[in-house]
């Protein structure tokens, strides 16, 4: 949170969403299979409640990716991206949630930034290796104990066989 003036009125700035847009530099990023955007901020922009987006956004949500990607995708699709960079990710569920198609076009979303004058874009860049891992798994993945439900299982299998 940051404290602003508005209007003389001292008030507390949340983002949630949002990167600041006061504090120099920023990267907007695409997904594994677009580019990120090097920006410069307009720090006046007060109006925007100086924020600017933190990244593309997602337009499927994660729970519903992998269904509605593997009619077109092989798992091997998902593991080099269109510049010829490499994907390393050892959790096949992940893979499949950022996926590319689940991501908004990032050119589009720094486009009506820049067109709102909130930003310019400074350089382009594209992914050339992409690492995703699963640690620090959603919650809905991991037991009261911290185990998720592959080594619940895993272990549940060990006690069977004692």
């Amino acid at each position: 949170m940051t404290a602003r003036d508005v209007d003389g009125t001292r008030a507390w700035l949340h983002r949630k969403g949002a990167a600041p847009a006061d504090a120099g530099l920023a990267v907007i990023p695409g997904s594994r299979g677009d580019f990120s955007f090097l920006v410069e901020p307009d720090p006046s922009c007060g109006h925007a409640l100086w924020s600017i987006a933190h990244g593309a956004g997602r337009k499927i949500a994660r729970g519903d990716a992998r269904a509605k990607l593997k009619p077109r995708y092989r798992h091997d699709d998902l593991s080099r991206n269109p510049f010829g960079g490499r994907i390393v990710c050892g959790d096949e569920q992940l893979l499949w949630e950022e996926a590319p198609d689940c991501y908004k076009d990032a050119a589009g979303v720094v486009a009506d930034l820049a067109g709102a004058g909130l930003l310019r874009t400074i350089a382009v860049l594209a992914p050339v290796v992409t690492f995703k891992t699963s640690l620090g798994k959603p919650a809905e993945r991991q037991t009261p104990g911290g185990r998720d439900r592959r080594e619940r299982h895993a272990l549940g299998r060990r006690r069977e066989r004692r």
